[in-house]
């Protein structure tokens, strides 16, 4: 329904479709001011006032466009009601761009089903990747999905270009990635996914017996449960993103970038599969430099350009 009054009232459990008359009543951008792209708080009525959006034939809010503009804030509040939106794109607005954008990325992010690409590079991220954007599998039938962004095919949160260490997504590596069945394109570099920066100081000292330490939680837990991933990226993640259900050579992806992070430890065999049942992989991906992981568990399909240089050695 096109009700203007109930954009701001709605508490998540009404559909609203957009349209130009309902967003321009009462999200004005302010007058007079002489930056063409205005730091002022994002919203969708700014969007709108510029340009920024497009939306279609009846109306829905299908595209945001508001790369390379130094705008500052975050995503707002209000598109969690852009249940039709298909294209996000906020690339390069953080510092390196004469920007200040980022911040958390909400959790209503996986309200937006339709969403087929969230290109969000060169921003400020902070925070984790909200896992409402990943789907559930089904108790009963595990190739059956719930909910999440099953439409995206491009996931691309890369930091900022110059990158801070204050800044930057601060989490685990998401299992969930690997349950996105449309994914062509997963750019991550420039963020802090892995361990913590703490733990990552202390694997770059000396001290034997505390990276020995490390180590060990590492081994155990492995052992344990080999699909864990203490600081690393989980073996179920290559085995799903290979497709291999498809049948042989039928993986999607096209680009995987995890980059210039906080991941340690062995980068998991998987990967081997997921490489030859992905024909449409760029040269050089899966890229997994400037992390800290062990080249002495490294498998032997990663290549020397897949592998490039690790900040760390500590860990093994």
């Amino acid at each position: 329904k096109n009700d203007c009054d109930d954009v701001e009232n709605c508490d998540g459990g009404c559909t609203i479709h957009w349209d130009v008359s309902c967003l321009n009543n009462g999200y004005h951008a302010e007058e007079g001011l002489d930056d063409p792209y205005p730091r002022e708080p994002l919203t969708v009525g700014l969007m709108v006032d510029n340009d920024w959006v497009a939306f279609d034939d009846d109306g829905n809010l299908v595209e945001i466009d508001l790369h390379n503009l130094g705008l500052a804030g975050q995503l707002p509040e209000e598109l969690r009601y852009a249940d039709k939106l298909q294209i996000l794109n906020v690339n390069n607005n953080g510092r390196g761009f004469d920007g200040d954008f980022g911040g958390p990325i909400p959790q209503h992010i996986g309200d937006l089903k339709d969403l087929i690409e969230f290109n969000g590079a060169g921003n400020r991220w902070s925070g984790e990747i909200p896992r409402s954007m990943f789907p559930i599998r089904n108790l009963h039938n595990g190739s059956i999905l719930d909910g999440g962004l099953q439409n995206l095919q491009i996931l691309d949160l890369q930091g900022d270009i110059f990158r801070v260490w204050d800044q930057g997504l601060e989490d685990e590596f998401p299992s969930g990635i690997g349950d996105l069945p449309n994914l062509r394109k997963l750019a991550l570099q420039r963020n802090k996914l892995g361990l913590t920066d703490n733990e990552i100081d202390t694997l770059k000292t000396d001290d034997f017996y505390q990276n020995l330490m490390y180590f060990w939680d590492y081994y155990n837990d492995y052992i344990d449960n080999p699909n864990s991933h203490y600081g690393s990226i989980p073996e179920s993640v290559f085995e799903k993103l290979a497709n291999m259900d498809a049948g042989p050579g039928q993986g999607k992806m096209e680009y995987f970038d995890v980059g210039t992070n906080n991941l340690v430890g062995r980068i998991p065999n998987s990967v081997c599969n997921f490489i030859e049942n992905s024909p449409d992989l760029e040269g050089n991906h899966p890229y997994f430099s400037n992390n800290s992981f062990c080249e002495q568990m490294r498998p032997r399909c990663v290549t020397d350009e897949m592998f490039g240089g690790q900040e760390s050695k500590g860990w093994c």
